[in-house]
């Protein structure tokens, strides 16, 4: 007779276990996540306020997206360092581009 009361005992703690596993799954589902996740979200768009934000991280995404394209992992590596080196590059290009006759005939 003991050892079946045991037995039943021992099912009670599994279900009480499993009852507050699953308790502090949904809690942390449903209401933690969601609430750190705005808190996060909206930590970021206050930081993305201006197009300039905004324009510096999409030109570093297409750095990263570029180079790791053209070089592979090195590229991502170099990316970071090249992405102004080669944002200058450019603009000297334009601008010798911009004094070449052809261009203002």
């Amino acid at each position: 007779m003991d050892h079946k009361h045991s037995a039943d005992l021992h099912y009670l703690w599994w279900l009480a276990l499993v009852s507050i596993v699953g308790l502090l799954i949904y809690l942390l589902s449903h209401i933690l996540t969601p609430f750190l996740l705005a808190g996060i979200i909206a930590y970021i768009s206050n930081l993305l306020v201006t197009r300039r934000a905004i324009w510096k991280i999409f030109r570093f995404l297409g750095a990263l997206l570029t180079f790791s394209q053209l070089f592979g992992f090195v590229g991502l590596l170099l990316a970071l360092p090249a992405n102004p080196v080669s944002l200058v590059w450019l603009r000297h290009v334009r601008t010798q581009y911009l004094k070449i006759s052809l261009y203002n005939s």
